[in-house]
Formats: structure tokens, sequence, C-alpha cells
């Protein structure tokens, strides 16, 4: 005999407030979303009945749709990075049911040649200490759940030098799963709820862009996913969530000028937040001119990762000169790929306007940013048209300015105010008694920068003194 609908426990499902779905785990226990239709079938399979019966005034499976609404409701219900498949019942003051999990691969000791060979060909000495130790805190918070912030990494190198492939084992290393950011960090659409889904975040040589509000979104994108803590989820048509992933960010890029728009501006808030490494071209270490030798090749890569993980974690100690507090490992520039960035930087292109216009002068300009713009941009300006593009929003010349203020206080600086107008002094005739540089300069105070392309200057070899914004003693 049946228990009559009463009497039967409701089911182990859930209902989603964001979606007005049912969850429910299927025979694999993997986790299943139902429209209301399809669970009531659900139900009544069960053995709840859909029929009123005398003297009550709802249903069974009407009674239990209820029932599940009040008291087994989840504000969100999906995967979601860094957590495996289950109830997590405090998120933000929140109930989410996470419906899916990582593949987190234990390690095991054992050789690992191959991935030896082929990490120490692309970093090289210097910088693959960096990347071990990123590694090692990306893939030990992953395994104890801990979740500790990590600085995005940039592989900046040629075509075929291995940058997606490291890409790719990394994705094994923290979950398995991945998600492409790029289009919602720069602007390109508001929804991000696909990224919730995977640990790592993937942009692997996407088209960049020269605009500079296009450029500040993307910083702030980036500044955004390597914090710790609550993140916005926001699905399409759908209210947005609170969440708290886990997630780390890689891109590979070719070291081109024009592909390195991808990468964020590097302000001094972004510095600590960001690996940048250089890496070369190189031979690897195993054949992979056919389909079937590249096959072996990753095959090999597998067979080795559990090895390699396992030296991660119980051999590798990160060197006491690269620790920091908050990622666990100081961020690494590489020089040349940061000097190609700040090139393509908004003020590094006043500044080539700059020099254009007054790199003549035998004296001082002085005058308002808008006065400045005005000057740049108007007919008479040789580069009009470069600073009409530059100039996108009001303020624009003047923050430019101030940016270039604080790496060449020698040749721009403010000057007194004048009828309560902020003024801006440009002399380039400051620099003209400097010798040529010789290949390495001793620059005494390292918070001054030398203005770019200084073997224009005339003069002999010599040590350079730089004691004071204001001044400059030649040794």
């Amino acid at each position: 005999m049946s228990l009559p609908s009463q009497a039967l426990p409701l089911p182990t499902a859930f209902y989603d407030k964001n979606s007005g779905g049912y969850w429910y785990q299927d025979s694999k226990n993997a986790w299943v979303r139902f429209q209301q239709n399809d669970f009531v079938r659900f139900l009544k399979s069960f053995g709840y009945s859909s029929k009123v019966a005398e003297g009550e005034t709802q249903s069974a499976v009407d009674r239990a749709l209820m029932n599940i609404q009040m008291s087994q409701n989840v504000d969100y219900a999906g995967p979601l990075a860094g957590y495996s498949q289950g109830l997590v019942e405090d998120m933000e003051g929140m109930s989410v049911l996470v419906t899916g999990s990582p593949k987190i691969i234990q390690p095991e000791p054992g050789e690992y040649a191959v991935i030896h060979a082929l990490l120490t060909g692309m970093f090289g000495e210097e910088q693959l200490p960096y990347f071990l130790s990123w590694s090692q805190l990306a893939y030990g918070s992953m395994r104890s759940g801990n979740r500790r912030p990590g600085q995005a990494v940039v592989l900046a190198g040629p075509v075929n030098s291995g940058k997606s492939l490291v890409q790719q084992l990394v994705t094994k290393m923290i979950g398995g799963r991945t998600a492409h950011p790029y289009l919602y960090m720069n602007g390109g659409t508001a929804f991000n709820s696909e990224l919730f889904g995977a640990e790592h975040l993937v942009i692997d040589d996407e088209l960049g862009q020269s605009d500079f509000r296009a450029r500040q979104k993307l910083t702030a994108s980036f500044k955004m996913i390597t914090s710790a803590g609550s993140q916005q989820c926001h699905p399409k048509g759908k209210p947005a969530v609170t969440l708290r992933p886990f997630w780390r960010l890689t891109v590979s890029v070719n070291d081109e000028p024009e592909s390195l728009l991808v990468l964020p501006l590097l302000k001094n808030d972004l510095a600590d937040k960001i690996m940048i490494f250089r890496v070369g071209h190189q031979t690897m270490p195993m054949p992979t001119r056919t389909n079937e030798e590249r096959e072996a090749f990753w095959n090999q890569l597998m067979t080795e990762f559990p090895h390699w993980l396992d030296f991660l974690i119980n051999q590798w100690r990160i060197p006491t000169e690269l620790q920091e507090d908050r990622f666990g490992v100081r961020a690494f520039h590489h020089p040349e790929i940061v000097e190609t960035i700040d090139s393509l930087s908004p003020e590094m292109k006043l500044y080539n306007l700059l020099e254009a216009q007054f790199g003549n002068y035998n004296h001082a300009w002085t005058g308002t940013a808008t006065q400045l713009e005005t000057l740049l941009s108007g007919d008479q300006g040789g580069s009009r048209h470069e600073a009409r593009k530059l100039f996108s929003y009001n303020t624009a010349c003047a923050v430019y300015l101030k940016r270039l203020a604080d790496k060449y206080p020698i040749i721009v600086n403010r000057a007194p105010r004048q009828n309560n107008l902020h003024l801006w002094r440009i002399d380039f005739n400051q620099i003209r008694f400097l010798p040529v540089c010789p290949p390495t300069i001793n620059i005494v105070n390292s918070q001054m920068a030398l203005p770019p392309n200084p073997m224009r200057l005339a003069g002999v070899p010599g040590l350079i003194r730089l004691p004071s914004p204001a001044s400059i003693t030649v040794l």
C-alpha cells in the first residue's frame, strides 16, 4: 500500500528564486534544472497526487511545490568557480546551490622531465621562480579551498612559443574549467554569469583597443578579477547576485606593440596585481610537427602532470626575497614588455606631441590644459588629427599632463596659479645640457625618470644625478 501524499517526504530538490526553476539530482548525481511543468511530472512519479482530495483546498502536488518554494529555496543555483557541488548556506547572506565541481588532479611523486624542459625553456632562470611560486599558490589555494587571491598572468611572446600551451596546463591545474572574459572586461557586454562557472579566465590573442576609455574599463576589470571577495554575477534577463568565486586570469599575447593593447594601463594601483612574463620562441622538448606527435606530446605532459604538482606542493619553496603578504609572491614585470606598454599609453602619445610642438623652443611654454589642447588640436597644430583623437573627453589633456609631470617633472610641471587658473609649464630646454647617455645609466634618485629617447641629447658620456625634480647635476 502506498503512503498518503501528506506522509511523503519532500524530495531533496531546491527552488531557484533567481530563475524560477527546480533543481534535482539525477541518477548520476548531476544537478538538473526542471521547469515547473516537468517537475510536476516528477512529483507524480514520486507518489504525489495532482487531485484535490475531499475536504482539501489544494492537491498534494501543489502543496509540495509550495513547501519546496518556501523551505527549500536558494538565491542562486549553478556552477561556481572554486566550489564543489552542494549547498552553501551563507554566501553574502544568500543560499547558493553549487551544481558542478572542478576536477582537482591529485599530486603523485614521480618524474616530470618534459614539463621541466618546457617551462625552463619558456621562462628562463629569472622568470621561472615567479611562475612556479604563482602556480604553487594557485594550485594550493584551489586544492585546500582557502581561495586566496592571485595576480593575473601575462604571457607575451612570438607565435608558437607555447603561450597557449601553458594556459592549458593552468586550466588543468586549477579545476579544468575555462571562460573567456574579454568581451565583458572591455565593456562589450554587461552580462558575465558564464564567468562564474570557471576557475580559469582566459584571454588568448584578442584584438586590443587603443581607445583610452576602453582601456580604463579593462584596467578596472583586471583589478576587480584579481581582488579577493565579492563579485557581481549578472545573468542576462535576471537580477544580479553577489558571489565569491575563485578566479585566476591569464593572458597570452604576441609581443608586438599593437597586440599589447589588449593589456591594461599599468597604473600604480595595478602593478602588484599583474605578472608580465616574456616567453621566447623555443624548440619543444618533444616533436610536434604532426597531429600524432602533438597528441603524444600532450599525453606525456598529462602523464607527468601529477608529478609536477607534487613538486609544486611538496618540494618548491618560494624564495624569501619573492615573498609578500597579500598574494604570497611579488609581481614580476618584464622590463621590455613594460616599456612597450608604457609607450602605448595616452600620456606618452601626448609627450610625443609636446616634443614635436615645443622640442625646438629655447624657452618654456606656460598655459592651461585647455589652452594646450586648443593649440595642439587647432588648425595650426602639426599633429592636430592625432591630438583630436587623443583628447577624447573634456579633462583628458589635464589628466595626461599630470601623469607626465609624475614621470618627467624636469619637462612637465605645474606653474604658479594665475587668476585662479591651473597653469602648466613645458620646457624641453631643461634637458639640452644633458650628456649622451651611455648604455647603462646610473640614476641616484630612482623615483626620477629620464625622458624617452635619451640618446638624442648632445654632449659627452657621464653619470647623471637627479637629486630633486627641479635640478639635474652632471658629475
